[in-house]
């Protein structure tokens, strides 16, 4: 039996293989805003329900931990890291979907005070309509 050893390159295989996954949910998440803004096409709000006053941009108030990946009249690609019990700044985030690359767990201020928690794991897709809030990640 001949046996002959080839250099393996799993993790990096593995790596680009993350990459390509991670860009994919990416893709699916635009185009799901896409689809859901076109077909958005009249308001139903009334002033009984007026949302709280808009807040300032996350990437205008915490660029420390909102960084804008792409931009375009459709779609906005935000890459957001908190470190360790790092906190942000009350801000505002227009409706949207989130993919989360890793386990996380976190505890939201609404602008009306109320806190929310939530836990999430890596994979998970969420979408949230417009929102004002502060958040802190309780990991760590």
């Amino acid at each position: 039996m001949w046996l002959h050893k080839f250099p393996t390159c799993s993790s990096f295989v593995e790596a680009q293989m993350k990459k390509l996954f991670i860009a994919m949910a990416f893709l699916c998440v635009g185009m799901l805003l896409v689809s859901c803004r076109a077909g958005d096409t009249k308001s139903t709000a009334t002033t009984a329900d007026a949302a709280p006053a808009v807040l300032p941009d996350a990437v205008a108030v915490d660029a420390g931990h909102y960084t804008v990946l792409f931009e375009n009249d459709a779609v906005r690609l935000l890459r957001i890291k908190y470190p360790a019990g790092a906190k942000s700044v009350m801000h505002n985030h227009p409706a949207g979907c989130g993919v989360n690359l890793n386990d996380q767990k976190f505890k939201f201020t609404l602008q009306s005070g109320q806190d929310q928690s939530t836990d999430g794991h890596a994979g998970d897709i969420t979408c949230f309509d417009a929102q004002n809030h502060l958040p802190q990640n309780r990991c760590g």
